[in-house]
């Protein structure tokens, strides 16, 4: 091989690299160019329903998780109120053009999907009682619609009693009589019930200040105690705790909130974890797929134990179900 083929070989050895070399800073700057437009979320929540702040923190973590960084890839807006004024500050909030719009609570994902057909809604379908309505993914075809549920069926909920009071025959529930969503639960908690072998029995609470009374008028009757997001037990919940730990009987609670205040365990999905998936499905919609491409999930339930509540209601929790609870209050 003569020195003008030599020659050539090295020069076209040095042009690849050189090829080489512009695509990979190509490809990075085009990433970049990407990342460098900052997204525009939009967050609409129920005024004081209890789970706006932890979920607003778990979607800043899983938008973290998918490697957008709040202030750098993205700008969080958060704006909640009364029901009644959703809709209105949904219209003004897409005169913005936001790249996704979270809405937490029934009545802030009505006001969301009712509002657009353009931009992308993750709904967090969260149960609270500051919000009177009810909202299913069914209630929606829309295709810029996706989401993620928090219920978690009453069938496992109240499963945890046998689990922590096996004798257990009889369970007292208090409930307002006047609330029509209250009075359906009833039913639909005592023919759960009925399938563990377990008798449910209701004590009326007509009014919040009711709810300590009733309670005690169950004592000497059940073997524990459960709750649910009835609006008249929530504002007097700790009435119920009270009886619940004079009488030394089990209180098992249905959400979070209940737990905190001195229910002994539930089966619960946390705010915040909540937030986590929910920033998951919404760093899609932020790299561009569409929500009719990302099915509606359903929330991942853990049980949550309080076991300073557990003493106090004379509950002996098994080294099992303290190795299987998702959180514990000590």
């Amino acid at each position: 091989m003569n020195w003008i083929q030599r020659l050539s070989r090295y020069l076209i050895s040095i042009a690849g690299y050189a090829l080489s070399g512009f695509l990979l800073v190509w490809i990075a700057l085009s990433q970049s160019t990407a990342f460098a437009q900052q997204k525009s979320v939009f967050v609409l929540g129920v005024q004081d329903v209890a789970a706006n702040d932890d979920i607003r923190d778990g979607l800043r973590e899983g938008l973290k998780w998918g490697g957008f960084f709040e202030g750098k890839a993205f700008k969080l807006t958060f704006e909640e109120a009364e029901p009644e004024r959703l809709k209105m500050i949904m219209s003004k909030a897409i005169t913005s053009k936001p790249d996704a719009i979270v809405a937490i609570a029934p009545s802030a994902i009505q006001a969301a999907v009712s509002t657009t057909r353009h931009y992308p809604v993750v709904y967090i379908n969260v149960a609270d009682s500051v919000d009177a309505i009810t909202f299913s993914p069914e209630d929606t075809n829309a295709s810029n619609v996706t989401g993620l549920t928090s219920n978690v069926p009453i069938a496992r909920q109240i499963a945890v009693i046998k689990q922590l009071v096996p004798g257990a025959r009889k369970v007292g529930v208090v409930y307002n009589p006047n609330d029509p969503a209250s009075v359906s639960k009833i039913k639909e908690l005592q023919e759960q019930m009925a399938k563990l072998g377990l008798a449910l029995l209701d004590a009326s609470a007509a009014r919040p200040g009711d709810v300590g009374a009733a309670a005690r008028s169950l004592i000497s009757r059940v073997d524990a105690f459960y709750s649910f997001d009835d609006v008249n037990v929530t504002k007097s919940y700790a009435a119920l705790v009270k009886v619940a730990n004079d009488a030394k009987l089990p209180l098992i609670a249905s959400n979070v909130n209940g737990v905190r205040q001195g229910a002994t365990a539930a089966i619960v999905v946390t705010d915040r974890d909540l937030g986590v998936q929910a920033g998951k499905m919404l760093t899609r919609i932020l790299r561009g797929t569409t929500p009719v491409n990302i099915k509606p999930e359903i929330a991942r339930p853990l049980l949550m134990l309080n076991l300073n509540a557990a003493q106090k209601q004379g509950v002996v929790v098994s080294d099992a179900l303290i190795k299987s609870a998702g959180e514990i209050l000590r």
